[in-house]
């Protein structure tokens, strides 16, 4: 039989799968490019001299593009790995990304990346408790409207929280060399500065290992 339009384009999932979770572990996809993001156990050169954060394409893609879902910092100062069971992340939820391989969290400052000079991203390492700090911490804004949840196969952007009005972003065009070979930059941009803001700063959740949701959430 011929299938529909919707069933082309709309993935089916099992009831109880459809949103991203807590604890999820994912591969953030950068639909404009088709990259994905990266980390690995390569230092910048200038900068925060911290862990890399590229964007890679899919015949490059390993384990080092997993990236598990966390709270953000709790009350007290401490962090924990996860503190909310396997809630479905809110629209507007503050999260962590911790990276799996090298357990380090998703982090930005005002820095300079080195080819662009746009604001860098880097791979934060964490304490021996697990801990980072606030410049680990990512919005999620939905952009279908009236999204209540981070819904599978939707895209997002990630708003930097401490920077307040700059978004997880990749500029695809902008390539590094040895030992990054073909590696994209991934930056923080503005949203209203660049030129199709639509685009380069929106990521979707495509692969991974979910959880189940609750059926029903407050």
């Amino acid at each position: 039989a011929k299938r529909t339009k919707a069933e082309t384009t709309t993935p089916a999932f099992e009831p109880g799968f459809e949103y991203i979770t807590y604890a999820s572990v994912v591969k953030l996809e950068h639909p404009l490019t088709g990259l994905r993001l990266h980390s690995q156990e390569v230092a910048y050169g200038t900068g925060s001299k911290q862990q890399t954060v590229t964007a890679v394409e899919r015949h490059l893609d390993d384990d080092r593009a997993l990236w598990l879902i966390k709270a953000p910092q709790q009350s007290g100062g401490r962090f924990f790995a996860e503190s909310k069971g396997m809630r479905r992340v809110r629209c507007g939820d503050l999260i962590r990304l911790e990276h799996v391989v090298t357990r380090t969290h998703l982090h930005s400052h005002r820095l300079a990346s080195p080819l662009t000079g746009s604001q860098e991203v880097s791979a934060f390492s964490l304490s021996a408790e697990g801990s980072g700090d606030s410049g680990d911490h990512w919005q999620v804004e939905c952009i279908s409207k009236g999204a209540v949840f981070w819904a599978r196969n939707e895209t997002v952007y990630l708003r930097h929280v401490d920077t307040e009005t700059m978004y997880l972003s990749v500029l695809g065009e902008q390539r590094y060399h040895d030992p990054l070979e073909n590696h994209a930059e991934v930056v923080c941009l503005e949203r209203k500065s660049i030129r199709q803001p639509e685009l380069r700063a929106q990521w979707v959740a495509s692969e991974g290992f979910f959880h189940a949701s609750a059926a029903v959430e407050s």
